[in-house]
């Protein structure tokens, strides 16, 4: 999904009311340094011991944890695709 479908959509259907806000910021600093820190955050939503911090502190199921991640990496995949294809 291109940026501007992105900052389109509906913000109740992806939970974020500042979306657009974030977005317009990521356009403007450096792309590389952005992308190097979303690679950093799907890899560390990756790590298993990420999983019993997040687990732990919000107290969630595997199953409700699984959703809620497999979500995030998602969205943080379609944003980093958006910034580096511009």
């Amino acid at each position: 999904m291109g940026m501007s479908a992105y900052m389109g959509r509906d913000r109740n259907n992806i939970g974020c009311p500042n979306c657009t806000k974030v977005l317009n910021h990521l356009k403007r600093v450096d792309k590389e340094k952005i992308l190097n820190h979303i690679d950093i955050l799907v890899t560390t939503l990756e790590k298993p011991e990420s999983k019993d911090s997040i687990k732990g502190v919000f107290g969630i199921s595997d199953q409700v944890y699984k959703k809620i991640i497999d979500k995030a990496k998602k969205e943080i995949l379609s944003i980093r695709k958006d910034i580096s294809m511009e």
